[in-house]
């Protein structure tokens, strides 16, 4: 046992631990003389070395420096330029990887979109399909539509900020309940965050059991993000696409060289859930690549038709939906699609067209007012 901690004694000294060496005999030397105490000394000894050993020995800085130096590891053949990085490079990186949606290395900025009136088409009767391409630029357009009838909003690529994801909050708004969490640093030098909670004040212009659909995909960003979850959670709208990009929060810079940008707000619904992991995710997510959707998207740009797109000869049940809810007479319009046409189908589309035609098959969308 006194050779155990003598030898603990001996390895401390020798790694430049005068204080530890001298605690370790005095102790020795004075509890040595109880027979309950000394059956402890051992692992003292043990403990105390363990923790040098750690401190000395298991760096991780040490241990990754010397990996990263070993060449034979991190060929340039295979990993090109990883002789330019630095080491603020790689801690930046691996912050960005640990923390997505959080950390970026340059200003985190949303794009609003060309300064241009949305694109209005006729869906069916008492259906309006409106294209945001800027949420700013919509907020009339829409504000005059709601009180018409149903809409299908489609924000698919909208990136809005804080203020015009509120006025769009409103509009949508059917009553007093909506609410929205807002997180931030007071001050840039702050290190806690707190509360507040924004109550939406409702413009009152939309019918309380009209359906409003919204169609998102992963390049709907922004605010409007945590808008549109809470509308979902209170039940306002009908959400369909796919999960949004999760970019809801406000950044400071932290770092000029090199730059460094690090969450400090976040805009959320009324629960208080975080967006910037999983982003908004709609009641009906379509399952669509980016690629898909983008291509479909872009289809209507070109100049396909709403009805070639939400009906493909590729899509075979189409036609049988449209005719099991009662609406034979669309089967009767001219509108089948060009040979050029019929491949092209938009799923997120699509999916809400067949929802507005059985909710008006049961009688959930009234008939346009008459003026």
């Amino acid at each position: 046992m006194s050779q155990c901690t003598s030898s603990a004694a001996k390895t401390l000294s020798s790694r430049g631990f005068p204080l530890v060496r001298n605690w370790c005999k005095v102790t020795k030397e004075f509890f040595m003389k109880t027979t309950v105490i000394r059956s402890i000394i051992p692992l003292l000894g043990s403990a105390i070395l363990g923790a040098s050993l750690c401190a000395q020995e298991t760096d991780e800085t040490a241990v990754v420096r010397d990996l990263w130096n070993t060449p034979d590891i991190f060929p340039p053949e295979f990993f090109p330029e990883a002789d330019t990085l630095t080491k603020n490079d790689i801690f930046i990186e691996g912050l960005k990887s640990y923390f997505p949606n959080r950390v970026y290395r340059e200003r985190p900025e949303l794009n609003p979109g060309p300064d241009t009136e949305p694109r209005i088409e006729n869906m069916m009767a008492g259906v309006t399909y409106i294209r945001v391409y800027n949420l700013a630029s919509a907020l009339p357009i829409l504000e005059r539509e709601l009180p018409n009838g149903t809409l299908v909003i489609d924000l698919r690529n909208v990136q809005a900020d804080r203020d015009r994801a509120l006025q769009f909050c409103s509009l949508l708004a059917i009553d007093e309940g909506i609410t929205l969490s807002l997180i931030e640093l007071h001050q840039a030098e702050d290190s806690d965050a707190t509360g507040e909670t924004l109550a939406i004040e409702p413009a009152v212009i939309r019918r309380p059991l009209q359906p409003v659909f919204t169609l998102t995909n992963r390049d709907t960003a922004g605010p409007v993000e945590a808008v549109l979850a809470e509308l979902k959670d209170r039940g306002q709208i009908i959400s369909i696409g796919t999960s949004t990009a999760g970019r809801t929060g406000s950044f400071r810079r932290v770092m000029e060289d090199p730059s460094l940008y690090v969450l400090s707000g976040e805009l959320r619904p009324g629960s208080g859930v975080s967006l910037l992991k999983t982003g908004f995710v709609p009641s009906v997510n379509i399952a669509v690549s980016p690629d898909d959707d983008r291509a479909a998207y872009q289809a209507m740009e070109d100049g396909k038709s709403l009805r070639a797109l939400v009906r493909s000869e590729n899509d075979h049940n189409s036609d049988d939906l449209v005719e099991a809810l009662g609406f034979q007479e669309l089967l009767e319009q001219d509108d089948t699609p060009s040979e050029e046409d019929a491949g092209i189908v938009d799923p997120i589309l699509q999916r809400a067209y067949f929802i507005a035609t059985a909710l008006k098959s049961i009688g959930k969308i009234p008939a346009p007012e008459s003026n």
